[in-house]
């Protein structure tokens, strides 16, 4: 009986400490959080940072949040609206998304002076959210406070009809208002406004080096690290406007009409986006990627994103870096079967002549299918090689280079690491999944976020080896430096414009040398080629009478002074589709339909 109770009162104590909350005070409002159940940290979930993002400031600017901070923070808030099937949208969605969820250590006070990692997930633009599990910021926020940043998608973040007074690039200037809100509240909850980290993958990668090339970024961020993306030109209003008008009228609004296009619903939009052209089609017998039909990423406006953010580079200290196999997450699922060996050189042929049109035969040259048959599975292989190369590794280099040559801090990694447990819930717990995806898209997430437990989050029973953790407690505390002091460690050596020095991770061990970009070489020559076959007004604006600085976050965007008219040089990536995880697994394993997003 006295041990029955005694186990009673253990149990009761461990629940009680489970729920221990902590209030943070702000000057309008008091946010009671909740204890992390297996860290020492607590968590502020669903924050708004925004006005809602309905009725009049639907397609509009987001608005600085007017109310007052009372109560419980301990929900997660439900993701902006997903765009592409009816599966993404089964899960918890609303326009009324822009909220930040914030994770601080114990001991975080308003004088702690804590370097801030802001995250910024991906999704393609058209998918993702905060309350993501394998984006839970428990295990990192150890040493530093650590905030996830909602922001709206697809069209809803991203259509630009000037003529029905809708600008665009929505999702930027929630994510700005977003580091605003962290410029004026952070210290609350033991950060330091100084100290702000930008970081993001995949689509979040791209948004994060948007912002960090906009000239009021060293006022909002200290540094970025940017992974699997990010380097890449942007289009431009002007380029897209067939296409919004396009959309519009599968809307059945004209493009003028802005009351008209507000009032559609978001299931409205969805649904006519299934009625516009989607090249490339895609399945186990046609091409994997094409000409980029993403069209919800950033647009160079003149105004918000005043320049191409490819020729101005980033204006702080910034980590870029990719995985070794990017693309076996989106070629292997593809396979007839899943069986690699089954691809075949007419499906590489499509492959190439679909994304590099006059050039597919110089890449064939240069990429042979003979040259990568290992196993027999030459296609496959150089296909994840072409794609890896051309969307991934070489926007990063160009990228690398410009902020090199314009006297900006910048270091590389090449991620060669594959997680031993599955990462993502909706990944398939089978050795044939693991084994065939490697050091793929998103593989670097869980040792990021030093989530290395309990895989795949939130309810799984796998857990990372030793090594692995010992790995994943590395790069935490380097994402923390490049917070702390914009220097991931002096073991880390800079990358220069005359070296593509750097760290390479394989094997749970990291290895300061020469991270292998001799790849980029060929594609930026190919680039060159390309750019005497793209439109002048696709990636170059007009920008007459137009300003470059802008202020976000009261409903309205203004700018000051002119914006140059800036050099254009064009990207592959540019021209090709970037899926997202997200959308990908999610279509993969819940329809059984492979499918990649705009």
């Amino acid at each position: 009986m006295l041990n029955s109770l005694i186990l009673l009162a253990v149990l009761h104590a461990w629940l009680c400490k489970a729920q221990i909350t902590h209030s943070i005070h702000l000057d309008n409002g008091t946010l009671q959080g909740l204890q992390c159940p297996n860290s020492k940290a607590y968590g502020y979930l669903s924050i708004p940072y925004a006005e809602p993002p309905i009725g009049d400031l639907r397609l509009a600017a987001p608005s600085p949040f007017k109310g007052s901070y009372n109560g419980s923070y301990t929900n997660t808030a439900p993701s902006c609206f997903q765009f592409g099937t009816n599966f993404l949208e089964s899960g918890n969605v609303s326009e009324d998304c822009l909220y930040l969820d914030i994770w601080t250590p114990f001991d975080g006070t308003n004088a702690s002076d804590l370097p801030v990692k802001v995250w910024i997930y991906g999704g393609g633009n058209t998918a993702g959210g905060t309350s993501d599990p394998a984006y839970d910021g428990c295990n990192s926020a150890a040493d530093a406070v650590h905030v996830s940043v909602g922001y709206r998608l697809g069209p809803l973040g991203g259509l630009a009809l000037p003529s029905a007074g809708i600008g665009g690039n929505y999702h930027i200037q929630d994510i700005l208002l977003g580091l605003q809100w962290v410029q004026t509240n952070i210290a609350a909850f033991g950060g330091d406004k100084d100290k702000v980290l930008l970081f993001g993958q995949s689509a979040g990668a791209d948004n994060s080096f948007v912002i960090a090339t906009l000239p009021q970024a060293p006022s909002l961020i200290k540094a970025t690290i940017l992974e699997s993306g990010g380097g890449e030109d942007d289009q431009t209003v002007e380029g897209q406007q067939s296409y919004m008008e396009a959309f519009v009228a599968a809307l059945n609004c004209s493009s003028s009409d802005g009351s008209c296009i507000r009032s559609k619903s978001a299931q409205d939009m969805n649904q006519a986006l299934t009625k516009l052209p989607n090249d490339p089609k895609v399945d186990g017998s046609s091409t994997l990627i094409g000409p980029n039909k993403n069209r919800w990423h950033a647009l160079v406006d003149c105004d918000i994103v005043p320049a191409q953010p490819a020729d101005v580079g980033v204006k702080v200290p910034t980590i870029y870096g990719s995985t070794t196999q990017e693309s076996t997450l989106f070629v292997f699922p593809l396979a007839p079967g899943f069986d690699p060996k089954k691809y075949s050189q007419a499906i590489y042929d499509e492959y190439l002549v679909r994304n590099f049109g006059p050039f597919a035969s110089e890449v064939n040259a240069t990429y042979p299918a003979s040259a990568y048959n290992e196993s027999g599975e030459g296609i496959y292989n150089v296909m994840v090689q072409v794609d890896t190369d051309s969307g991934y590794k070489c926007p990063a280099f160009r990228g690398l280079q410009a902020a090199a040559k314009n006297g900006v801090a910048v270091w590389t990694y090449s991620w060669g690491q594959a997680p031993t447990c599955d990462w993502y819930n909706l990944i398939p717990n089978a050795p044939l999944f693991l084994k065939a995806f490697g050091a793929c898209h998103t593989s670097e997430v869980p040792y990021v976020f030093g989530n290395t437990e309990m895989l795949a989050a939130p309810n799984g029973t796998c857990s990372l080896s030793k090594a692995e953790k010992n790995l994943s407690s590395t790069i935490v505390r380097s994402w923390n430096n490049m917070a702390a002091n914009a220097n991931p460690g002096f073991w880390w050596p800079q990358f220069t414009f005359n070296n593509t020095l750097g760290i390479n991770v394989e094997n749970a061990t990291v290895t300061a040398g020469v991270v292998d970009y001799s790849s980029c070489e060929f594609w930026g020559r190919i680039n060159a080629q390309i750019r005497q076959n793209v439109t002048a007004v696709a990636y170059e604006p007009t920008c007459s009478g137009k300003g470059s600085n802008s202020t976000v976050g009261n409903g309205n965007s203004t700018s000051t002074t002119g914006a140059p008219k800036p050099h254009i040089t064009t990207s592959l990536a540019s021209r090709r589709i970037k899926p997202d995880v997200l959308p990908v697994y999610q279509l993969l394993f819940g329809l059984g339909v492979a499918l990649l997003f705009l």
